[in-house]
């Protein structure tokens, strides 16, 4: 049952574009009556017409965008509906936007009220769809598809707690959340935030650093969907006030999914934020896949190589300092050195032993991991002052580690303030200090080059020879923004004995600066001009951090 009301035929619309003639269309008519195929197939095959122009002239009939078979559905939202209704209804689910349904007939009613009454509360997008593609997407669809079956490509929880499926009691929660995870993780996103409000829950995720704007949902599906992610994680449906962490293994298409959920109580409800690791992108990194610049990665290799001393990666958050921390560690596993990660590692490295910190006791959860005598520790985030002593005093004793400290600027004082030690140990303790942003990285596929004016084409020919810089366009491989992923910007300074007496003895930093420049010490402006000269970034991603900023402050704390 279709929508009733005048529209415009398929021939009507190809005649009045001029693409086809009254002629051809009685032709085509003619043959319908003896086939009963498709028009639209039937004038494809007659060869007066294109499949392009079909779709065209069938957007112009239902008001609403065509769907291409170059933009393959993930599984997960075909397992959206059971394969009868895909099948009685001619419908797809093929995006979790608004869930976007590819349709033969978006004006089918029945369709229509069928989708809204199984998605309460989700915007519905239709988009049309040719009879042959949806006949051959038939071909590929999971036979008997059904929701509750949880299919091997389907993210769900490596352990077996049927509890925690995302496919439980509340279907429409189950496989909104099920959808959105799927989408995020094509997306590349590294989070999902649900962030309820009066009148609806806002969904966010965060791709390439920025968060992205969804579309948003009815509060109450806000709230059954929040309570499903928590049960994955089996978190109390309740807080009392109280945030909550918790984390989950899942799979996701074969892959490995970590996921850490923090829970906080707001004025509307539960806020929720979801981290997302896939541990088959960071298999890919490598410490030459995100050091571009071969002097740093040089640089970073010698202090891996240190048998003492603490190497502190410095960042505010989502920085990288997490991935940065993984490609030394694999590095260092190259060399057949045995690590230890203390704490929380937000990831799996096969190779690493991994010890829990003990947050009551930081300081005997750290001489228990010494006693094991590691060739090197790695801790992902510095906060506690104990933790902090017990590093200082271990270095000093001759270990090594890698130690994240989560801060955007003078983080060699936060470290001072941690340990509450004196200056002079502190510093002899450090081997080198690593400062890391991130910024977008340009699309390959569309970026563009262009000459900047006279003053900035000289000073970049100086580094890259031609003086061109790239700028961002658009196009469908990066969803129109030109930019696809992100690039890291490093600052590595290594301590010699002359820098732990001028950091030792509080020498002004513009004299602190000086010297690392004499030794050659690329800072983060210079690293940062390096990047967008290589046509990695733009001069407008780099304006939107603070590298242009108390660069010197930011570099040696």
């Amino acid at each position: 049952m279709t929508i009733p009301g005048k529209r415009l035929r398929l021939g009507e619309i190809l005649i009045n574009a001029g693409v086809l003639t009254e002629d051809q269309l009685a032709q085509g008519l003619s043959k319908q009556q003896q086939t009963r195929e498709p028009l639209g197939e039937i004038l494809i095959a007659l060869g007066h017409v294109t499949d392009a122009q079909i779709k065209h002239a069938l957007e112009l009939q239902y008001g609403v965008k065509s769907f291409s078979m170059k933009q393959k559905p993930p599984q997960e939202l075909v397992r959206l509906l059971p394969e009868a209704m895909i099948r009685q209804h001619q419908i797809l689910p093929v995006g979790i936007s608004q869930m976007t349904v590819a349709m033969v007939d978006p004006n089918n009613i029945l369709a229509l009220d069928d989708l809204r009454l199984r998605f309460k509360g989700v915007s519905l997008q239709p988009v049309v769809i040719t009879d042959a593609d949806f006949r051959e997407i038939l071909k590929v669809i999971p036979r008997e598809t059904v929701v509750t079956a949880a299919p091997e490509a389907e993210a769900r929880p490596e352990e077996d707690r049927p509890d925690a499926s995302l496919a439980g009691e509340d279907q429409t929660a189950a496989q909104y959340a099920q959808g959105l995870l799927a989408t995020a993780l094509k997306r590349k996103a590294t989070e999902i935030v649900l962030e309820p409000q009066e009148h609806e829950t806002w969904v966010r995720l965060r791709i390439d650093g920025s968060l992205v704007r969804e579309p948003s949902i009815a509060p109450r599906l806000g709230a059954a969907v929040i309570g499903r992610f928590k049960v994955l994680a089996n978190l109390a449906p309740t807080s009392g006030g109280m945030a909550q962490t918790g984390t989950v293994k899942t799979r996701h298409e074969g892959r490995s999914i970590h996921l850490t959920l923090r829970a906080l109580t707001v004025k509307h409800g539960q806020m929720l934020t979801l981290r997302l690791f896939d541990q088959s992108t960071l298999e890919q990194t490598s410490l030459d896949s995100i050091v571009h610049h071969p002097g740093t990665r040089e640089v970073l290799r010698r202090l891996l190589r240190l048998k003492s001393g603490l190497l502190l990666i410095n960042g505010p958050k989502h920085s990288g300092k997490d991935t940065l921390l993984y490609a030394l560690l694999k590095e260092a596993l190259k060399d057949n050195r045995s690590v230890i990660g203390f704490g929380t590692m937000p990831f799996e490295l096969e190779g690493i032993a991994q010890a829990p910190l003990d947050t009551h006791r930081p300081e005997l959860s750290l001489s228990q991991v010494f006693e094991q005598s590691p060739d090197l520790l790695a801790v992902p985030s510095l906060t506690e002052p104990e933790l902090a002593r017990g590093l200082v005093h271990g270095a000093l004793a001759g270990a090594a580690a890698i130690v994240g400290i989560p801060t955007a600027q003078r983080f060699l004082h936060q470290l001072l303030d941690l340990s509450e030690l004196a200056p002079r140990p502190v510093a002899n303790a450090v081997a080198g200090v690593v400062v890391i942003r991130l910024v977008r990285r340009l699309c390959p596929a569309c970026k563009v080059p262009y000459k900047p004016d006279e003053q900035t084409f000289a000073f970049f020919k100086a580094i890259n020879e031609t003086g061109m810089l790239y700028r961002s366009v658009g196009c469908p491989e990066c969803h129109e923004t030109g930019y696809a992923g992100q690039v890291g910007i490093f600052g590595v300074l290594p301590f010699d004995a002359q820098l732990r007496h001028m950091v030792a003895s509080n020498t002004p930093q513009p004299q602190i600066d000086q010297y690392a420049k004499q030794r050659g010490h690329m800072a983060l402006y210079d690293y940062a001009t390096w990047v967008a000269a290589q046509g990695l970034t733009t001069l407008d991603e780099l304006a939107k951090t603070d590298l242009f900023e108390r660069v010197s402050e930011a570099s040696h704390g």
